[in-house]
């Protein structure tokens, strides 16, 4: 019985321990990106809009990828967390995880804008705008993302309430949990439609555009870069509608500790990191440079 409950012991801390790794990888990567960015602005560099939505999405990251480490601590350690920390850890968390869809979204948007030829007065103006009012855009990401937070919150919370004071005693938690659970779902399913739709406007497009100078020897060079931000957009959305799926379906009855669900949490906002290190070139190069002077660093010893 006693080497029963302390295998048990065991294997909750290793889950825990395995969550904590991946919220540690998830800030060594945000770092490496925000760093990098930073690093080129002290050097003189020109911080464009591309760098500025990266930097963004790095920092937004970077908070969710702590908060992460520090409630799994938080429950590893002591259990139960204080009402108040726990509203405010919600909140902030929530905000992070929304921030990263709507900038991620407005990333893929702005790559689009940039490379795209398109001769149309409204696509013309439409790029103007973005691309001259990139400040104005991240700070209405962020606070639109509080606004959903804290909605979100609020709204789940007196769904909650009304379904617990019109239950009998025996029934208030399941009926509470389960309307709630729905409001949830449908909220996340809101966004995955949005970023579906936002996708869609943007790819289509590009494919459409792609087809016709393809046929022109003399543009391979701008081929591959459609190629390549065609690529970028759809993975960034596979891996954002992944990440809202596993929100959404985790309402459901499935047999996921707390530690397995922040492992998933955190390895999608992680994995497109990595990602995105890879694909934007200025990432890639810095990354490189750091391998190759870690590898003379190792070998000359």
């Amino acid at each position: 019985m006693n080497s029963s409950t302390d295998g048990e012991y065991i294997a909750h801390y290793l889950e825990y321990a395995a969550a904590g790794i991946f919220s540690i990888a998830g800030l060594t990567v945000q770092s490496f990106i925000i760093a990098m960015i930073i690093s080129d602005r002290l050097k003189g560099g020109l911080m464009t809009a591309v760098d500025q939505i990266i930097f963004s999405l790095g920092l937004s990251r970077f908070v969710f990828h702590f908060l992460s480490l520090w409630r799994i601590l938080y429950i590893a350690f002591f259990t139960t967390i204080p009402k108040i920390l726990y509203i405010i850890l919600t909140i902030i968390g929530n905000t992070s995880a929304f921030s990263n869809i709507w900038l991620s979204v407005l990333l893929s948007v702005v790559l689009t804008l940039k490379i795209s030829t398109f001769h149309n007065g409204i696509i013309l103006h439409l790029k103007l705008i973005i691309l001259h009012r990139i400040m104005h855009l991240l700070a209405a990401s962020v606070l639109l993302s509080l606004g959903c937070a804290s909605f979100y919150f609020v709204m789940v919370n007196v769904i909650f309430v009304k379904h617990s004071e019109n239950s009998t005693s025996d029934n208030i938690s399941n009926e509470g949990e389960n309307s709630a659970n729905s409001v949830v779902i449908v909220w996340l399913l809101v966004f995955l439609v949005i970023y579906f739709l936002s996708t869609a406007l943007l790819i289509i497009p590009l494919c459409l555009h792609l087809k016709r100078i393809k046929s022109d020897d003399n543009l391979t060079c701008r081929v591959d870069t459609y190629i390549k931000t065609i690529t970028f957009i759809i993975m960034s959305f596979l891996m954002c509608a992944a990440y809202i799926i596993f929100t959404a379906t985790n309402k459901f009855d499935i047999n996921l500790s707390v530690a397995g669900m922040f492992i998933i949490w955190n390895v999608f906002p992680l994995s497109h990191s990595v990602f995105l290190i890879y694909a934007i070139a200025k990432l890639r190069s810095h990354f490189v440079q750091i391998f190759q002077q870690k590898n003379k660093c190792f070998f000359s010893r």
